[in-house]
Order: C-alpha cells, then structure tokens, then sequence
C-alpha cells in the first residue's frame, strides 16, 4: 500500500512539473485579454467621446444637484442660528429682568457658591 501511494506521489508530481510552463500560462493570459479586448469593443454601447459627454453631463448634474442642496442646508443652519440667538437674547433679558427686581426689591444675596447655582 505504501510503495502505490509513493508511486502516485512521484507520478503527480512529476506530471505536474511537466504540466507547469510559465510561456503556457502567459500565452493562455495573453489569449484571454485579447478575446476580452474583441468583445468590449463588439458590445460597447457607445464610442468613447460619447461615453466622455454623458460621463460630463452627469458630474454637472451631480454638481449642480450637491450646490442646490448645500445652499439649501446653509439656508437652515442660517435659520436655526437666527432663532438660537433670538431665544439666547430672551433669556439674557429674563435673566436681566430678574436680577433689576430682586436688587431693587432688596432681596440680594451675597455672592458664594450656593448663590452662583441658583441664579
């Protein structure tokens, strides 16, 4: 059993050292990129200056659409910002008015840390 099984090995081997030529292998890729070359060039849609326009007519209309929604999300970051600062202001004026009526009423505390977190 074992002289078969070594007898096989060096068959395989042998053959595949035979079978193996790097010319073989380069031919047989050279052969597939040449088929593939003949049958892009049956089967393209179009030629390649037309393939060059559409390809630019659709990044223009990629960019124009990217420009249109830029502004429109500039527009509402301009929006929030506004309202953001209107609501700031609000509360500074609360704040303000607060502050006037306790010290004119004379319900001032001293300053500290407890004052400071509650106002």
């Amino acid at each position: 059993m074992k002289e078969v099984r070594k007898e096989m090995v060096s068959q395989e081997g042998s053959g595949l050292k035979a079978r193996y030529n790097p010319f073989r292998i380069f031919g047989a890729f050279a052969l597939g990129a040449a088929a593939g070359s003949i049958a892009a060039l049956l089967y393209a849609p179009a030629s390649g200056r037309v393939t060059r326009q559409r390809i630019g007519m659709k990044f223009r209309t990629l960019q124009h659409a990217t420009g249109r929604k830029l502004g429109q999300a500039q527009r509402l970051l301009a929006r929030k910002a506004q309202h953001l600062q209107r609501a700031a202001v609000r509360r500074l004026q609360t704040a303000r008015d607060w502050m006037t009526e306790h010290v004119a009423n004379g319900h001032a505390k001293p300053a500290g840390r407890r004052a400071l977190r509650h106002a």
